[in-house]
C-alpha cells in the first residue's frame, strides 16, 4: 500500500488555505529547497508535487477526499499515555528529608548539649 503524504503539511497550509494560499507557500518551500539555491533535491520534489496535487480544483477535491479517509477521527493516531514516574525505591537518592530526620536530628543535637552542660557543671562546681 502506497504511503500517503500530507500534502497541506508539506507546504505548510491549512486544508482550508485558499488557491493563492496554497500558491504564495509553494513559491516560499521550493525557494528554499531548490537545488540550485543549496536545498535538498528529494524534499524540493515533494514541494512541486504537493502543488501540482492542490492547484488544480478537481485534483484537490480528489485528494481532499483521500485525505479525509486517512484523517477522519477514528483513524488518528490516538495519543500515547503519560507514564508514571518510577516509584523511588531504595536505591534512588531522596530529594528531601523526612520530617521524623528533623526530630531526630534537634533530639541528638539536644543530648549533645545536655551531655556538654552536665560536664561542665559539674567540674566548675564541684
Amino acid at each position: 500500500m502506497p504511503q500517503f503524504i500530507d500534502y497541506y503539511a508539506v507546504l505548510g497550509v491549512s486544508i482550508r488555505a485558499s488557491s493563492s494560499d496554497i500558491k504564495k507557500a509553494y513559491r516560499t518551500k521550493a525557494r528554499i529547497h531548490h537545488p540550485d539555491a543549496g536545498g535538498n533535491e528529494q524534499t524540493f520534489r515533494q514541494v512541486k508535487e504537493a502543488y501540482d496535487v492542490l492547484k488544480n480544483e478537481q485534483s484537490r477535491k480528489r485528494y481532499d477526499q483521500v485525505y479525509e479517509h486517512y484523517y477522519t477521527p477514528s483513524s488518528r493516531p490516538r495519543p500515547q499515555p503519560v507514564k508514571k514516574r518510577a516509584e523511588t525505591s531504595a536505591l534512588t537518592p531522596k530529594k528531601y528529608i523526612p520530617i521524623g530526620s528533623y526530630f531526630l536530628i534537634g533530639l541528638i543535637i539536644l543530648l549533645c548539649l545536655f551531655t556538654i552542660f552536665s560536664f561542665f557543671s559539674e567540674s566548675f562546681f564541684h
